[in-house]
């Protein structure tokens, strides 16, 4: 090695422009690696999210109630011993979903309204929610309770609300 180049290498590396292109040189490369797994990434995301889901024949309407609920369970995988677990799972949901909005309601009282309209629709947006979910799981599970498909309006009319395990 020439004496020029040794002390341009003894300068590098007192100065720390050695190390610095060092650094720079294999954070490029890690940055570009990690491009390429993102890319890929993204790549395989567009694919699931673009492709077609499998259709599935429709029921027919002229079928009884009973008959088009078992349909739709073995449409989703379902028979008759997950009936057990999905009461449970929609009882607990409904009664989970029940008591949150009942706690952003009471916390309503312990700070009330008047801080803005913005943060006041904030406020009244999740117990909205919440219980709009509460009727969704209600509803499903009455329809679990039944073993047959039935229209909201149905379950409105059957004035039994309640979540039941059972």
């Amino acid at each position: 090695m020439s004496k020029l180049k040794k002390a341009g290498k003894a300068i590098g590396i007192l100065s720390g422009a050695s190390a610095t292109a060092s650094l720079l040189k294999s954070t490029g490369e890690s940055v570009a690696g990690s491009m390429d797994h993102i890319g890929s990434m993204s790549a395989t995301a567009w694919k699931a999210a673009t492709k077609r889901p499998e259709r599935l024949p429709d029921v027919p309407a002229d079928m009884a109630a009973e008959d088009q609920f078992w349909t739709y369970m073995q449409r989703f995988g379902k028979g008759p011993e997950h009936l057990p677990a999905l009461r449970m799972q929609t009882c607990q949901a409904a009664y989970m979903s029940a008591l949150g909005a009942s706690g952003f309601l009471a916390m309503l009282f312990v700070f009330p309204l008047g801080n803005g309209i913005v943060v006041d629709a904030a406020r009244l947006i999740v117990p909205t929610a919440l219980a709009a979910v509460t009727v969704k799981h209600a509803f499903a599970n009455w329809l679990f309770r039944n073993e047959r498909h039935g229209s909201f309006r149905e379950f409105l009319k059957s004035g039994d609300w309640i979540p039941r395990r059972w």
